[in-house]
């Protein structure tokens, strides 16, 4: 039997279900707590920083939106719904203090609408102003009118010449002046005078060459004179070109203008309004609503909006109110007409190119450029580049917009059978954009993509389970395409997924599912080049139930259920101030935010002012030393020994863990592939991991129907250096015994200790017998 060592070059390639020959080395089996990291290799997962006791207790459904506006303003957005109100509190994610949220009586209305805010509630800050939209809330017009138009009729005098005539007719009786003289005035005069004691008419007043009509009802009238109908001109309900109007009229008159056909232009409507106000005289004749159109979006039907206050360069307090959109200033329901989303529900609300983009099931609204509140056109005369935008989804299959994705100068739109691109030119303009279908996955509707870098990831449904894409523009053909991220972990990310984040900073993505509140999956890749040479799944364990995570930098918050805030340092090389690792507790807390008492008589530390009940907790030095502790209270517990002045940290220890896949020997074959043989037996003798600044872990081997055997690692009992009262890591490597068959035992690390832990590569040592040579080998 010839003696053969493999290797295993690094524990980073996270979870594989694939069979164990098909699997890279630095797979493994099984991975929590663990954490993947090209820099650092294996290691225990970060722990988490307790920030604060938030004061509230949050339903599972409960949503948390991020805002990472400057240095010093971060802050966490908490929606709760509890007893048939849905809560909005905002913390700071510096250190958890609540921020003043004042919530006016419509927008209470419009959140309580949300009972489940999770899967209901969609926000999108933009600069200062943050948005949220509930997607079951239909929008409507409110019942808001334009003016109807007045029975009123302006006649005047374009052309005074003695011994012509000039009539006006008024549901069939006229009234005809001759002229005696070129006055125009004198004319409007004669005229008014007679046009007043017409039937219908309760007034007729001239001003200059104008004379303004007052009537009872709606009346027919019509004008002509015998100058081939050029001296007089009626202005009343319609005209035929703007040319026809008066240079000089009565303030306020209204009438509508038809359009030239030639110009492609639609009909619109116009209103006198007088240079300075006055109830008569020159001015324009400037663009306006038409008579009795409905004018204002119902707000409190549309998204509402939080908007900060500050004192200085802090925000000190929100308040949240709906929001005031542009009412429709021209045109009418054909010209101008309601956006789409009038009368549908919102499915997702974003930002794209300047505009605040509306989703629909159908369509796609964007509002006016750099104005987000406006979503009816500001003229009917022309189309402008600013306008709204307002673009339907043709499609052969139903696709039901769901969310929408800035990417790359483009608007990715997802359905849950298609996807579709949304592009203009490098303005964004109604006469450029185009919707057109890209790919056919299948999505999930439920978790909004999320977009890092030069990908756009999205999950798709399982039977039990959910998958992941990650989404790309292919560099060389621009064609878009998609590659899943889960092939090798197919039933490992359990379906009812609730939350995608990640840092573009750290390549990491977080996943939440409502399935167990206490797990995170999480992904983590690397890009060198052009080539992944990092796709790892591993799975993050906690003691309590998180309802929101959120990454802001490196740093990844998370909310739990009873109301607490914890920051997870992602970053590379993370350390502890003053020192060269970590203490690994979750919901640590340093000593310093501690009162600490020592008892002489007693012999005992009395800690007090813990932000949550000690029971299950542990205390570490910063040097390292552990010291159980007893609970006295729910704010309070004891640790023997003077430690009223040494610094510390109280909080869970957590178990990490990294399960070996089958070492079996891979052998080369025919083709320049590797692939075991069922002809050689296989016995492992040794194993050994390679470790680097590590305070502490445990190898379990479990041979089949046997015990288990365990080896710790631990520097004081190997020879490391030791100083007595601190903490010295060790680096080399650990060997253990195995002596079983390589598909006959189960290899495990596991560390429940919060000192670090960083492995680097493992070697297997193993007795191996071959019949026979493999051809080509």
């Amino acid at each position: 039997m010839p003696l053969i060592t493999t290797s295993v070059p690094n524990l980073v390639q996270g979870v594989s279900q694939q069979p164990d020959n098909l699997r890279f080395p630095g797979q493994a089996e099984e991975q929590v707590n663990a954490f993947s990291s090209v820099v650092d290799g294996l290691t225990k997962r970060p722990h988490t920083e307790h920030v604060a006791a938030l004061g509230v207790t949050l339903e599972n459904d409960a949503l948390t939106h991020f805002v990472d506006r400057d240095a010093s303003n971060k802050h966490v957005m908490v929606f709760n719904h509890s007893g048939g109100t849905t809560s909005l509190n905002i913390f700071n994610t510096a250190n958890g203090a609540s921020i003043t949220t004042t919530v006016s009586a419509d927008a209470q209305t419009y959140l309580n609408g949300a009972t489940d805010p999770l899967s209901a509630l969609r926000a999108l800050t933009i600069a200062d102003y943050t948005f949220v939209v509930d997607t079951g809330k239909t929008v409507a017009m409110a019942g808001t009118t334009s003016t109807a138009l007045p029975n009123e009729a302006i006649v005047f005098v374009k052309q005074g010449n003695d011994t012509s005539t000039y009539t006006c007719t008024i549901n069939g009786n006229p009234f005809t002046h001759t002229a005696t003289a070129h006055s125009s005035s004198g004319i409007a005069t004669a005229l008014a005078t007679g046009i007043a004691a017409l039937a219908g008419v309760t007034s007729a007043t001239a001003n200059g060459s104008v004379v303004k009509i007052v009537m009872s009802s709606d009346l027919n009238i019509t004008v002509d004179d015998s100058l081939s109908n050029t001296g007089l001109g009626l202005v009343y309900k319609a005209v035929t070109a703007i040319t026809d109007l008066p240079i000089k009229c009565f303030n306020d008159s209204r009438v509508k203008v038809k359009g030239d056909v030639e110009l492609v232009q639609d009909d619109y409507y116009v209103k006198f309004a007088t240079k300075d106000g006055a109830t008569f005289g020159e001015g324009t004749w400037i663009e306006d609503i038409g008579y009795g159109v409905t004018t204002t979006l119902d707000n409190t039907t549309m998204p509402i909006q939080i908007v900060p206050t500050f004192t200085g360069s802090a925000i000190t307090s929100y308040a949240v109110d709906v929001a005031t959109f542009t009412n429709r200033l021209v045109g009418d329901t054909d010209t101008n007409p309601n956006p789409s989303f009038v009368g549908k529900t919102i499915n997702d609300i974003f930002f794209f190119k300047n505009r605040l983009g509306l989703l629909t099931d159908g369509a796609v609204i964007f509002s006016e450029a750099d104005e987000y509140f406006n979503f009816f056109r500001t003229t009917v005369l022309s189309l402008l580049d600013s306008a709204p935008i307002d673009v339907g989804v043709a499609h052969t299959k139903v696709s039901a917009l769901k969310h929408a994705v800035p990417f790359q100068e483009k608007l990715i739109l997802f359905s849950p059978q298609s996807q579709f691109v949304l592009r203009g030119t490098d303005l964004l303009t109604p006469k450029t954009v185009n919707i057109s279908p890209i790919t056919e996955y299948n999505v999930s509707s439920g978790v909004k993509p999320l977009a890092l870098t030069n990908y756009v990831y999205f999950t798709f449904p399982r039977d039990q389970y959910e998958g992941m894409y990650e989404f790309y523009v292919d560099k060389d053909t621009d064609v878009f395409d998609a590659s899943e991220i889960t092939a090798q972990v197919p039933t490992y990310v359990p379906s009812s997924l609730r939350q995608l984040v990640g840092t573009p900073s750290e390549d990491v993505i977080v996943a939440s599912s409502t399935d167990d509140l206490k797990k995170l999956y999480v992904y983590r890749y690397f890009w060198q080049n052009r080539e992944k040479i990092q796709s790892s799944w591993m799975r993050f364990d906690f003691a309590k139930d998180i309802v929101g995570t959120g990454f802001i930098d490196s740093d990844l918050f998370v909310v739990t259920t009873d109301g607490h805030l914890e920051k997870m340092a992602m970053e590379a090389g993370h350390t502890d101030a003053g020192k060269a690792y970590s203490i690994h507790l979750d919901r640590r807390v340093a000593s310093s935010s501690l009162t600490r008492t020592y008892s002489a008589a007693n012999k005992k530390t009395t800690v007090s002012t813990m932000p949550y009940d000690p029971a299950g907790a542990v205390v570490y030095t910063a040097d390292g030393l552990r010291l159980p502790l007893t609970r006295t209270s729910a704010t309070e517990f004891t640790i023997e020994g003077d430690y009223s002045s040494t610094a510390f940290f109280v909080g869970l220890e957590y178990d990490a863990l990294y399960t070996f896949s089958t070492q079996t020997l891979k052998q080369p074959t025919e083709r320049g592939g590797r692939s075991s043989s069922n002809f050689t037996k296989q016995v492992l003798r040794h194993g050994s991991i390679d470790y680097d600044d590590t305070g502490h872990f445990t190898i379990e081997v479990t041979p089949q129907f046997r015990d288990t055997y365990s080896y710790a690692f631990n520097p004081s009992t190997i020879g490391a250096d030791a100083v007595i009262g601190s903490l010295v890591l060790d680096s080399g490597s650990f060997r253990f015994p195995i002596h079983c068959k390589h598909d006959d035992v189960t290899i495990h690390i596991k560390s429940s200790s919060a000192l670090p832990m960083k492995l680097l590569a493992a070697e297997f040592e193993s007795f191996v017998h071959g019949r026979s040579k493999r051809y080509g080998g």
